[in-house]
């Protein structure tokens, strides 16, 4: 540990990412970011891109097989009340809004896919603006995630003519957005897609509030008052599947009230979609590139641990976020295995993660702490739009902190390792 807070290069980049949206730099006394980077070579990251890409292909062919057949979806964990709405997939070839493909590196060097985010995926401020503001301290490198505002900005486009027609590019409209405003990381997440929404659509007004202040009529829906035209929610679509917000979801069913990100996010961001693709994979579903990269990326994910033979597992609920309710087979007694295996969860093999030191912020200057690597990579329809790269405990969670993924230019190392980018 090093003089007095995280040093100027630290607070400069949190002022100027604060002047631009993303204010919640802070996390119970750890700063959210640091001035390390983790170094890919390119064969890593063109093999992690390809893999994204084509599993997100094989997503999209999944979904197909899904649409209008809401009574397939209950073997995900997802609410009847909006599986009707989950299984009109919009444009299935196309299907990805934005999500997350959230990867581990093993420590024998295999890319492993761990989760999909597609419902409600995090880490833009960070992948969009504060990779660039680090990666300049990283002079053998250069950032990946160069592109990451343009594609929002695409996506944002395509799926505003999507669902409000052509020419609504042009046109004026009110698009409301919702979430926990309590939370600051979710009101950074808004402020992002106001930003995206805003160079999409430029006549747009933006409006912003809970599920709570929307109110549903004859003609659509209003938020705090005032019609709008498009709901985009941060917010699980899986919370809105009590009666409280039944005429939400009605209106949004009927075409009256158009809805982002779509509700057919939520099919992928279940943890036993995984199982479903496995499944599938054994069924001779998919064709064969599409398969081969299922067996060879994908944790090998289950229903029953039974599957997964006498090796260690990991039980993970099929909608929970943030790693709540994940455990490890080998921390619990049989008993308790028992118990939670029969609940709505999936067991995963569970992988020897890639882990390193990193350099950590408090208040009180920089420490070191050893970390798990989780790299997420950004699939904005059929394009990669940057990875999101955080460093926290065996079980992903608050305590994580983003640590740029950037490619290595100079010469290359046997696997990536954070570099420090100074910490005064």
């Amino acid at each position: 540990m090093r003089g007095a807070g995280p040093g100027s290069a630290w607070r400069g980049i949190a002022d100027r990412l604060a002047l631009a949206g993303y204010t919640n730099v802070w996390t119970d006394g750890l700063a959210n970011f640091t001035l390390a980077a983790v170094e890919l070579s390119p064969p890593d990251w063109d093999e992690l891109s390809h893999a994204t890409l084509v599993l997100g292909q094989a997503v999209g062919r999944a979904l197909a097989h899904l649409t209008a057949r809401p009574e397939l979806l209950r073997v995900l964990g997802i609410p009847p009340s909006v599986a009707s709405l989950a299984a009109a997939v919009e444009a299935p070839e196309d299907w990805s809004f934005l999500s997350r493909f959230d990867w581990a590196r093993t420590l024998d060097g295999r890319w492993k896919l761990l989760e999909i985010n597609s419902d409600t995926p995090a880490g833009l401020w960070e992948t969009g603006s504060a990779e660039t503001e680090v990666a300049r301290l990283h002079r053998a490198s250069r950032g990946l995630s160069g592109g990451f505002w343009p594609a929002l900005v695409s996506a944002w486009r395509r799926w505003g003519e999507r669902k409000l027609g052509p020419g609504s590019a042009t046109r004026r409209l009110r698009i409301g957005l919702v979430g926990l405003l309590a939370s600051p990381e979710d009101q950074d997440q808004l402020r992002a897609h106001a930003r995206a929404a805003r160079e999409a659509l430029p006549n747009t007004s933006i409006d912003t509030g809970t599920p709570e202040d929307i109110r549903i009529d004859r003609r659509g829906a209003t938020l705090g008052g005032r019609r709008v035209d498009l709901l985009f929610r941060y917010y699980p679509l899986e919370w809105l599947a009590g009666p409280r917000f039944g005429p939400l979801l009605e209106a949004v069913g009927s075409g009256a009230l158009a809805m982002l990100p779509p509700a057919h996010a939520l099919i992928p961001q279940s943890k036993a979609f995984l199982a479903l693709a496995w499944e599938l994979e054994a069924q001779g579903f998919f064709p064969p590139t599409e398969a081969a990269a299922i067996r060879q990326y994908v944790a090998r994910t289950t229903l029953t641990p039974e599957v997964l033979g006498h090796g260690p597992y990991v039980i993970k609920p099929y909608l929970e976020r943030e790693g709540h309710g994940v455990r490890f087979s080998t921390d619990l007694s049989p008993r308790e295995r028992r118990r939670l295996v029969d609940g709505p969860v999936v067991c995963q093999e569970q992988l020897d993660v890639l882990a390193a030191r990193v350099p950590v912020a408090t208040a009180r200057g920089w420490t070191r702490e050893s970390r798990h690597l989780i790299f997420g990579v950004f699939l904005a329809d059929r394009e990669i739009a940057g990875i999101y790269t955080r460093a926290g405990a065996r079980i992903t969670g608050r305590e994580a902190v983003y640590l740029p993924a950037v490619l290595r230019t100079a010469s290359p190392s046997p696997c990536p390792l954070p570099r420090d980018g100074g910490e005064g």
